[in-house]
């Protein structure tokens, strides 16, 4: 995995956890009583959001860049490797709420 490819997979991620999020926003604006459950829930949607957005500020922040051409390419497949595997992990996570809220 090369950095452009998990900046990109950061901005998706991120964007359909924003979605979640509004559609959660909107649901407990509309409805009355509102399980104390589903307001955690937006919470940890929202929090979500916002570190993937830090992680994509991160990623494209110069001195990533600078400190990945001081490294040599086998550091820095595993680095990007493992960076990966942890955004799959986020997209799964936020594909289950996205597609149980019907969003």
């Amino acid at each position: 995995m090369d950095p452009l490819t998990i900046i990109g997979a950061v901005a998706t991620i991120s964007k359909t956890a924003y979605s979640a999020y509004n559609n959660l926003y909107t649901f407990i604006n509309e409805t009355k009583d509102v399980d104390q459950t589903v307001i955690e829930l937006a919470k940890e949607v929202h929090a979500l959001n916002r570190a993937l957005e830090g992680v994509k500020a991160g990623l494209e922040s110069r001195t990533v860049a600078d400190a990945g051409k001081r490294r040599s390419d086998k550091d820095n497949k595993k680095l990007w490797h493992t960076v990966y595997g942890a955004l799959m992990d986020c997209r799964t996570t936020v594909s289950t709420v996205k597609d149980r809220l019907g969003s």
